[in-house]
């Protein structure tokens, strides 16, 4: 009898294990749902396009880019960010022309000509205040560079009639620096530092009136040149409108003239790379695409910037230490930044009209007064 009770037994706990089984089937457990559904996500690639044409550092930025996305997948199982440079033709062309159109691409403004094939993404938290509403969201700077005056030691303010060298390649933010000769008497708060553009004048007067809003007239010998860094390393000009690109090159060059870096104050920046989502993902495709561009907008990652001697767009402090750079960052932190309009189709105007202003063909106001 005790060996039937004992068989009895144990059929009803196998009974009672099995009803316990199924009633998990048809009842889940809550807890097991939730981490289940918090462990869902996005795995697979996300293509990224990258035009380095114009961009905002000596170096490039793709190589930052690659390290930055080997970071970001650590942080991401299963998510692989492809990177791939191309021209800007074929950047512009992404939103039709592409049979494997990219999930993210990184520009210079004015490489496209409106926002079509971008979605908008909210990343303005971590921007410094003038990026805030940039391009109202479709697109989001990461990277700046900086373009200033190297004045020749022995050659002061102001630069009006002097020979003047201008790379071609940022006649647009030349254009705004020329608005300003440098002048103390006519433009109160001027002086030296670095430059990325537009006047500002600080401790201006009501009662002072300033003709011409203290525009520079270059000399009869200025020119738009296709590299005015070398030029100016070889001693053809008095002052030499360069960006940060160069300034590793006239610092390292041997024969270059000793030079100083000059300030107006508010600095117009045309040297940015933009980070956009275009509309080929949905869902938490998407969204992998916005946490990359934050990841690219963390203080760690824009601190790593200082590798391709390009600039951050938040307020990270990169160059502490490193003399001319220093000073950029430094104006870069106490002026108020006026970025480059995103989209435009007027980039190629840009040259035409400086060598217009430059051969006296054209007034400086006038131009300006016409551009966007």
């Amino acid at each position: 009898m005790a060996i039937w009770r004992r068989i009895l037994l144990i059929g009803f706990i196998v009974l009672l294990l099995a009803a316990a089984i199924n009633a998990l089937d048809v009842f889940p457990l809550p807890g097991d749902d939730a981490i289940t559904e918090n462990s869902k996500g996005f795995s697979g690639v996300l293509r990224l396009w990258i035009s380095e044409e114009k961009s905002p550092s000596p170096s490039g930025l793709s190589t930052w880019l690659t390290k930055e996305s080997a970071q970001f997948e650590k942080k991401h199982d299963g998510v692989y960010v492809q990177i791939t440079p191309v021209s800007k033709e074929t950047l512009a062309s992404f939103s039709y022309a592409a049979e494997l159109p990219p999930d993210m691409i990184v520009f210079s403004p004015g490489m496209l000509e409106n926002a079509q094939g971008l979605t908008e993404t909210d990343a303005a938290r971590l921007l410094r205040k003038e990026f805030s509403d940039y391009a109202d969201g479709l697109c989001t700077p990461v990277a700046m560079g900086a373009a200033f005056w190297a004045i020749r030691e022995g050659i002061d303010p102001p630069l009006s009639g002097k020979t003047l060298l201008i790379d071609q390649e940022y006649a647009y933010s030349a254009l705004y620096a020329l608005k300003s000769d440098l002048n103390p008497q006519k433009t109160p708060g001027a002086g030296y530092g670095v430059d990325l553009g537009l006047p500002i004048y600080e401790h201006q007067s009501d009662d002072i009136i300033i003709e011409e809003t203290g525009e520079l007239r270059p000399g009869a010998n200025s020119h738009v040149s296709e590299n005015a860094c070398i030029s100016f390393i070889n001693g053809e000009g008095d002052a030499a409108f360069v960006s940060n690109k160069a300034l590793s090159t006239l610092t390292n060059a041997k024969n270059a003239p000793e030079f100083r870096i000059a300030v107006t104050g508010e600095i117009y920046a045309d040297l940015l790379s933009l980070f956009a989502v275009t509309d080929t993902k949905t869902g938490e495709a998407r969204e992998m695409c916005v946490r990359f561009l934050e990841h690219l907008l963390s203080e760690d990652a824009q601190k790593r910037l200082e590798s391709t001697k390009a600039f951050s767009v938040t307020d990270a402090n990169l160059y502490a230490g490193k003399r001319h750079y220093q000073e950029i960052e430094m104006n870069l932190s106490s002026s108020k930044v006026i970025p480059a309009p995103a989209f435009s189709d007027s980039e190629n105007d840009t040259a035409e009209a400086l060598r217009s202003v430059i051969h006296g063909e054209s007034r400086l106001s006038d131009i300006l007064s016409g551009m966007p």
